[in-house]
């Protein structure tokens, strides 16, 4: 099974629905396109939900990073959710556990994300 994803839109993030297998960057060209329109539009937070993803190459890692540090370069930030212990063992061992935000919900993600707008608008005194 190649690799497809679907998108929905919350109040206070995208939400990216990975499907099938991540192995090779140029499968994401339409998913990196996306997420370039939707940082055009302001839409700079995204919860990626890995649910239904079986398994994710080296080049999906590098896919992951690419959307954190657009997101990031924008104001905004990843949070992952429906990590299965594959990928978090993969996230361990590359130790991107460090750099990459995990929930266990699209809500607690959504959470986070907010708490991290309030966080960022204290401490920039707005």
């Amino acid at each position: 099974m190649g690799f497809s994803f679907e998108i929905d839109q919350i109040s206070q993030a995208t939400i990216i629905f990975f499907q099938g297998s991540l192995m090779e960057k140029y499968e994401a060209k339409d998913l990196l396109t996306e997420i370039e329109e939707s940082i055009a539009e302001n839409e700079c937070d995204f919860i990626l939900d890995f649910e239904g993803l079986n398994y994710l190459g080296s080049s999906g890692l590098g896919v992951l990073l690419g959307i954190l540090t657009r997101s990031r370069s924008a104001g905004g930030d990843v949070v992952l959710v429906n990590v299965n212990e594959k990928l978090k063992k993969l996230l361990i061992i590359t130790r991107l556990d460090n750099v990459f935000t995990t929930a266990e919900s699209h809500e607690k993600a959504a959470l986070i994300l907010s708490e991290s707008k309030s966080k960022e608008k204290t401490e920039n005194g707005n």
